[in-house]
């Protein structure tokens, strides 16, 4: 095998340590010390980079000296496996880079949706509404609470001003889904039946120690029924896209084994019994 160019230049170095027939060159420890280093500190870097480099490599002499020649084998097939399967994945990943399709119809969603439905079972209750917390002392804080009981369009659009300025987090998206841990996260609502609570609460207003918090419930999910679309939309562009790139290099893959059978490239000489 020829030495490749950077091999012949090193070849053409003064090498700076040895083990065996091993060499380490100057190429070998560029960039290891850093320009703001003072000599002293850049000596010290390099006798210890070369004396690990040494060590290393002793060992390592001394374990393939040592290792059954069995066991050297199964390890270079391991290498030589590991580094065909990662050319090959970073070829199937430049091509899905370059010819996957990533827009995904609101059609394709529904109707993955609507043909697996059993495969979205909620694993938690949801809920969906209008939900601000606010500290006791903000201003105007009873014309907040007037805006969000009334719920009229003009007050929702002063409410929504006065949540950007004031409150310490909101929710007035009502196509919004949530799931109900997280907003006993931000509230701090306790109850041991969480099915009567969501029954028995669409409107609810309450204080702590330091917030005030307002809630409206529209409508709730129990845990173990089916999930609506607006909350698995993201899942299903996911699961469509990936189903996309398994099909895009089984595809590649047929056609590579088609055209090498086209182009004679490939022969098997096993015969039959």
């Amino acid at each position: 095998m020829m030495p490749s160019c950077s091999n012949q230049h090193k070849e053409e170095q003064t090498p700076i340590a040895r083990v065996f027939d091993k060499y380490l060159y100057e190429d070998d420890i560029v960039g290891l010390v850093a320009d703001n280093k003072s000599r002293e500190d850049s000596i010290s870097i390099i006798k210890s980079y070369i004396d690990n480099w040494v060590r290393e490599e002793l060992i390592l002499a001394q374990a393939e000296y040592n290792l059954p020649e069995e066991q050297e084998a199964e390890i270079d097939n391991e290498v030589n496996e590991y580094r065909s399967s990662r050319i090959v994945y970073a070829y199937e990943r430049e091509l899905i880079r370059q010819k996957l399709d990533t827009l995904v119809s609101e059609d394709e969603i529904k109707g993955y949706y609507d043909a697996n439905k059993k495969n979205f079972e909620l694993k938690d209750y949801i809920l969906r509404g209008n939900y601000v917390k606010l500290e006791k002392n903000v201003p105007k804080k009873a014309e907040a609470i007037n805006w969000f009981i009334d719920g009229g369009e003009e007050e929702f659009v002063e409410l929504k001003d006065y949540c950007f300025q004031y409150a310490s987090t909101f929710i007035l998206d009502t196509a919004q889904w949530i799931y109900f841990k997280e907003l006993q996260k931000q509230s701090g609502i306790k109850t041991l039946n969480i099915e009567n609570f969501l029954k028995e609460n669409q409107h609810l207003q309450f204080e702590d120690e330091y917030y005030l918090h307002l809630l409206r419930i529209d409508e709730y999910l129990m845990k173990d029924s089916i999930s609506p679309l607006a909350l698995e939309k993201e899942n299903i562009s996911n699961i469509l896209l990936n189903q996309r790139k398994l099909d895009l290099v089984k595809t590649m893959h047929n056609q590579i084994y088609k055209n090498a059978l086209m182009q004679e490239k490939f022969e098997i000489f096993l015969k039959e019994e």
